[in-house]
């Protein structure tokens, strides 16, 4: 987690507020982590990335668009013509106070004293400064789910301070932390998110399902060369898969060059929609099952059609060490319609999906031993990367990649956004049916 500056945060006002987006960044620079991070509440965001955590950095300006600025520049694209104006500037991601913004949000409300972020997450807090004068710190602590032995992590903490003005103590108070297994409090903060259906950026959630997909999340083994030493369980290598597919990237070529330019032998396009051995995925008794434990290294992806909905369950797995995965899907947004633990049951866990006002995100961290449901609309051509967040099961091969055709409508689709931006339609709900329904004759 990035919390910056590191200079106190000084408050004249105590009923002043300060909205924080925190972000957490798990990569080789700054140091792997192994789950998630605790921050002492997504929002989520239409432009362009925000830059600090908390203070003036004019190096983070932005301009702000009230669309999806691939929709801006694709535009452009098509009609030969130079891109729309901004509708603002930003500093720190905000735009002042000169500007008829909207302060609705993204969210509905949502109190508490503990965030969680994954790795690949950010998240805006709205804090209010109405405690006592003072010094306090502001903490961040890893939240573990792993407790095999061979997964060690570093459980410490990281602070930043924020004091009211007049206060001349120089000892800050510490928030209670929570533990760092605990499961609980973080499933509570994650499952309680929702979306503010009044709010401008609203997205139904799309209620035609065109792909079912079932994905298991786990590690497993590779053979070690036989000229080899591995320090990895039974002495071979560390994996990491989806459905026991364990990717790895192409070295000649790469999977979109590949893919425009109908290149054959870079990749296969062979991922299955469910597993090919189903078993009982988080029955402990199977974490060494050697019939579960082994995988191997390919190149296997999934191609869709343009504007397919795709819903996607993940399911974790007991197999060799369960822990939670931080998925991240590129080019995409997508609904979190529910999450749970144990095996995901179709006919009782479909009863807790939340088509109303689900929260939308880009990463999401599914549950040890337990599964998520996400849903989203394959409106981008190219080659999209699906990929746990924690570094080294990238490495591992955790990932894939979701291969989108050009549609035949994709035109007609911006044309429609064009349309959008001059006519007034009831809502997002009308757009969207009327392109759904046009995509969906063409095929």
């Amino acid at each position: 987690m990035d919390v910056r500056p590191t200079a106190p945060i000084v408050f004249s006002d105590l009923k002043a507020q300060v909205q924080a987006p925190f972000r957490y960044r798990s990569d080789g620079v700054c140091g792997n982590a192994s789950g998630g991070g605790y921050g002492g509440p997504k929002l989520g965001e239409k432009g362009r990335e925000q830059g600090l955590a908390i203070g003036l950095d004019l190096a983070s300006s932005r301009e702000w668009f009230n669309e999806n600025v691939m929709d801006v520049e694709t535009m452009s694209i098509v009609t030969g013509g130079t891109v729309k104006t901004s509708d603002a500037y930003l500093i720190n991601g905000e735009p002042g106070d000169l500007y008829p913004c909207s302060k609705e949000g993204y969210t509905n409300p949502y109190e508490t004293d503990v965030v969680l972020v994954a790795p690949g997450q950010s998240t805006d807090v709205l804090l209010t400064a109405d405690q006592p004068i003072g010094s306090y710190y502001m903490a961040a602590s890893p939240y573990e789910t792993v407790t095999t032995p061979e997964f060690r992590f570093d459980n410490s903490t990281t602070t930043g301070v924020i004091v009211y003005e007049g206060y001349m103590s120089s000892t800050p108070l510490m928030p209670i932390m929570p533990h760092p297994y605990d499961t609980p409090t973080a499933y509570r903060f994650s499952s309680h998110l929702t979306k503010l259906v009044k709010g401008r950026f609203y997205t139904p959630v799309p209620r035609m399902v065109d792909e079912h997909m079932f994905m298991t999340l786990g590690l497993g083994l590779i053979a070690c060369g036989k000229k080899e030493t591995c320090s990895g369980p039974l002495g071979q290598r560390f994996a990491a898969s989806i459905s026991n597919y364990s990717v790895e990237f192409p070295s000649k070529l790469s999977i979109l060059e590949a893919h425009f330019y109908n290149v054959s032998g870079i990749y296969n396009a062979t991922l299955p929609n469910k597993p090919e051995k189903p078993f009982d995925y988080t029955n402990p008794n199977d974490a060494l099952n050697p019939e579960l434990l082994w995988t191997s290294k390919s190149t296997t992806v999934k191609k869709l059609k343009y504007g397919s909905v795709v819903q996607i369950v993940f399911q974790n797995t007991a197999v060799l060490a369960p822990e939670s995965h931080p998925m991240h899907l590129h080019g995409f947004d997508f609904h979190v319609l529910a999450q749970g633990f144990g095996n995901y049951n179709p006919k009782q866990d479909r009863k807790k999906f939340n088509l109303r006002n689900p929260p939308t995100r880009n990463t999401l961290s599914v549950p040890k031993l337990g599964w998520a449901v996400i849903r989203f609309q394959a409106n981008s051509p190219g080659a999209w990367l699906l990929h746990c967040h924690l570094d080294i099961h990238i490495t591992w091969g955790m990932l894939t990649v979701f291969i989108v055709d050009n549609g035949a409508k994709i035109l007609f689709t911006l044309a429609l956004i064009w349309l959008a931006s001059a006519t007034e339609f009831k809502d997002d709900k009308e757009l969207n049916t009327i392109v759904q329904t046009q995509i969906r004759e063409d095929d």
